[in-house]
């Protein structure tokens, strides 16, 4: 049970995704591995959707903000 909970399914049917690119498969951490025009993949809990990032844009946060 606690093992669930903190498993990648888990997490992502508490609305989260994992974004990646659909050639490679690599996972996009920042909008800084973005660039626009480029085709993305998401990934959810019950399937994945192709997507085109139209633009991106920084946020400033800082440590502890959420």
């Amino acid at each position: 049970r606690e093992l669930h909970a903190v498993s990648p399914l888990a997490t992502m049917q508490r609305g989260y995704s994992v974004l990646r690119t659909p050639d490679t498969h690599r996972v996009i951490g920042s909008v800084g591995d973005i660039r626009p025009g480029e085709r993305l993949e998401a990934l959810l809990a019950d399937g994945r959707a192709e997507l085109e990032a139209l633009r991106t844009e920084h946020e400033h946060r800082t440590e502890g903000d959420d």
